[in-house]
């Protein structure tokens, strides 16, 4: 933390009247409105001139926001990613079944949905008969797959799940990975339940990757402390 405090303070142009040798108690609390309005300030001099890759959330849960990462960090947030997804159960090569809010600013291309082996739910579309359709998919299909995607996506399973005295799916679900919002202890439960896996809660953004992810085996998580 100390690195990162006096990296701050002596290569930004925004912290740079605080120069090196302070605490965190020194440093105000900022927002992404005051990053975005200056931008240029929060750059670090160093690595202007490095290639960088430029990362934007699609805006879903509040106002769209771009950081930049160089390719180390690009490269931690994979690994990160296939790590803490075979904690809960998932390897390359699973179908995926990733629920969010898919829009113009982050829809994937056919070539990389084959690619990847993901198939997008768009939970803004996420009704009966796209719920029944969903688990007419998993049951159709015999191979291992995994569920990605909003706490509420799964909180619309288990409800459309109960609602229609369904038994438990023989869909071979080997994990799920509930994002951007709080897993309620009676969606992990009833998924469970239903699909044989336990839910694990991952806390991550796109600015900074996966921070934290429950174990398969209990509620608390575990911090990426790597990264």
């Amino acid at each position: 933390l100390q690195q990162i405090i006096d990296h701050a303070g002596s290569t930004t142009p925004f912290y740079q009247h605080l120069g090196t040798g302070k605490t965190i108690l020194d440093f105000p609390v900022v927002n992404k409105s005051l990053i975005r309005e200056n931008f240029e300030k929060f750059r670090s001099e160093p690595f202007k001139s490095k290639p960088f890759i430029r990362m934007t959330t699609s805006g879903s849960t509040g106002t769209p926001f771009t950081v930049y990462q160089d390719l180390n960090k690009k490269n931690r947030n994979y690994a990160d990613t296939l790590y803490f997804a075979k904690m809960a159960g998932y390897s390359i090569g699973h179908k995926l079944y990733y629920m969010k809010i898919w829009s113009e600013n982050n829809k994937i291309s056919r070539l990389q949905e084959w690619m990847q082996n993901i198939l997008p739910v768009d939970v803004i579309k996420l009704d009966d008969k796209v719920l029944s359709d969903l688990i007419r998919s998993i049951e159709n299909n015999k191979r291992s797959k995994g569920f990605l995607g909003y706490a509420s996506a799964f909180d619309g399973i288990v409800q459309y799940l109960n609602k229609t005295g369904s038994s438990p799916v023989m869909g071979n679900i080997r994990s799920a990975i509930a994002i951007s919002e709080s897993l309620g202890p009676d969606t992990r439960r009833e998924m469970n339940q239903y699909f044989n896996t336990n839910v694990v809660s991952r806390y991550s953004n796109l600015e900074n990757g996966i921070l934290a992810q429950q174990c398969t085996q209990n509620d608390e998580f575990h911090v990426n402390a790597a990264s």
